[in-house]
């Protein structure tokens, strides 16, 4: 029996945890039952990493990706978005229209999900929320997840797009054409998310595969369609299948994700600014069909991009959609966080003639202000590197003067650590008006009062002893208005945990 120092346990305990490489774990990726219990046809392969697990082709999963996971490159929204037209029936003839279109509803996103994925270049999705809004005539289906690539699982084979149903040699040439739009999006969506592997793990990929495909030749793989991804075009107007599956890239410098954990971007770099953003979008499609919702949702999230392009390099991350409808208007509620990163070129320049200077001028190299004190006088970069569980990011000096009450979606505060815990904020708040036109229109009053909730609700942060608030959500936004009467009414819901937080140095 070995016996081990308490303090050398806890000391090693806090290395392990701050360090910034963790142990891969690519036993997650790994199917927990035996492969010949099986009782559907289902194509599986070695372990990218390890070699001796069996994973499937592709992972969804509605948990946040694992800190241990080794992924690809960075991470990317993925969007399911199908609208259906439904009859106005009532009572139990409404029921049963509903329930006959659900099914078909959730296959629809399913298959939207999967085959985007392949578009993407990737093969497996974190996050997954799916939601579904009910009117008197509409049925809209929205799932929202992060698509990452992961190593442990086979590469994604290029979409082939299959014209059963076209005739005409033009009709032939335009499925062509569909095709090499889709090579096209693929090899684009690879570069920027860095995607690229090299020749030889390729190689090793393939290998393994074949090698797999005919330990499996004792399985029944005819049934079913052995193609990875196929898209059925039945006749020239189907074409749009094709199209929305290209939702267009974030600008550059920007990358856009939906779970609340960073996936793909480096944890120890240093922000600037921490800013939780609400953007809604209410209005009527010009035609009430998917392609419209589609694009009405792509909007927006640009909109919130083109707002906050003053701080790229960022990350938009915690995306939360709501969407309500009624007989002619269509209301998206989009809420997340943006986080600044400092820019590494300049940064690196910067330090360069710093340190030009300082050796230069003085005999002694004199050390980089550290992190603020507790109200111990202990400092705050001792403790974190005892501490469990480090933060994610750091605080640059220079954005320090500039925090105030800050709001985050997520349950940690970036570049931050947290002290205490001051209680739960579960606030509504409901603003009218009779002179819409006078106020500016409905959009000026409905960012008016937005600005309004979140100052009312950082001062009440500031009157507990706080300076943030974790878990920040908009539950609610509920927006009426009547143009010919010149009035509109607009409820608010919004919460989160009140903290007492203390910023860290990347110096430390």
């Amino acid at each position: 029996m070995q016996v081990v120092d308490q303090e050398e346990e806890e000391a090693a305990v806090g290395r392990s945890s701050f360090s910034k490489e963790p142990v891969s774990n690519c036993g997650i990726c790994h199917i927990p039952y035996s492969e010949a219990s099986v009782p559907f046809p289902i194509k599986l392969v070695r372990c990218g990493l390890c070699g001796r697990g069996k994973v499937a082709d592709i992972l969804i999963s509605t948990l946040e990706p694992p800190p241990e996971l080794e992924v690809l490159g960075q991470g990317g929204l993925i969007q399911a978005r199908v609208l259906r037209l439904k009859k106005d029936l009532k009572g139990e003839h409404d029921a049963r229209e509903v329930s006959d279109a659900l099914p078909f509803l959730e296959y629809e996103m399913h298959r939207q999900l999967v085959n985007k994925l392949k578009v993407k270049g990737m093969n497996a999705i974190f996050g997954l929320h799916v939601s579904l809004s009910l009117a008197d005539r509409m049925l809209v289906g929205l799932a929202s997840g992060t698509a990452v690539c992961l190593p442990a699982l086979p590469s994604p084979a290029l979409p082939r797009v299959l014209d059963t149903g076209l005739r005409a040699n033009r009709d032939h040439q335009h499925a062509g054409k569909l095709q090499e739009r889709l090579r096209e999006k693929v090899e684009a969506n690879k570069e920027y998310f860095g995607l690229q592997r090299d020749q030889a793990e390729m190689v090793m990929d393939d290998g393994e595969v074949w090698e797999e495909q005919q330990g499996l030749a004792e399985l029944d793989l005819s049934a079913g369609n052995k193609d990875t991804c196929v898209l059925e075009v039945d006749d020239i107007e189907d074409t749009d299948i094709v199209d929305s599956l290209l939702d267009n890239l974030p600008p550059k410098g920007v990358q856009v994700l939906s779970c609340q954990t960073p996936v793909g971007v480096d944890s120890s770099r240093a922000i600037t600014a921490c800013q939780a953003f609400a953007q809604v979008w209410r209005g009527r499609l010009a035609q009430t069909t998917s392609r419209e919702f589609s694009t009405a949702s792509q909007h927006l999230v640009s909109a919130v991009c083109y707002k906050l392009r003053r701080l790229q390099p960022c990350l938009l991350s915690s995306l939360s959609w709501q969407v309500s409808l009624d007989d002619e208007e269509v209301q998206l509620n989009l809420s997340g966080v943006a986080i600044a990163f400092d820019d590494q070129q300049q940064e690196s320049l910067q330090k360069k003639e710093d340190g030009e200077v300082k050796e230069g001028e003085l005999m002694f190299r004199l050390e980089e202000v550290q992190s603020t004190t507790d109200a111990g006088g202990g400092s705050s970069c001792a403790k974190l590197k005892l501490g469990r569980n480090p933060p994610y990011f750091f605080a640059a000096p220079a954005a320090l003067p500039h925090i105030g009450v800050n709001l985050t979606p997520t349950p940690h505060l970036p570049g931050a650590r947290i002290e205490h815990h001051l209680g739960n904020l579960n606030l509504f708040y409901i603003r009218e008006t009779s002179g819409l036109r006078e106020a500016g229109g409905l959009n000026s009053f409905v960012q008016r009062f937005l600005c309004e909730v979140l100052g009312i609700l950082r001062a009440q942060v500031a009157a507990l002893g706080g300076n943030a608030v974790t878990s920040y959500t908009l539950a609610t936004c509920i927006l009426t208005h009547s143009p010919h009467k010149n009035q509109a009414q607009c409820l608010v819901n919004v919460g989160g945990d009140v903290v007492s937080a203390v910023y860290i140095h990347r110096q430390c």
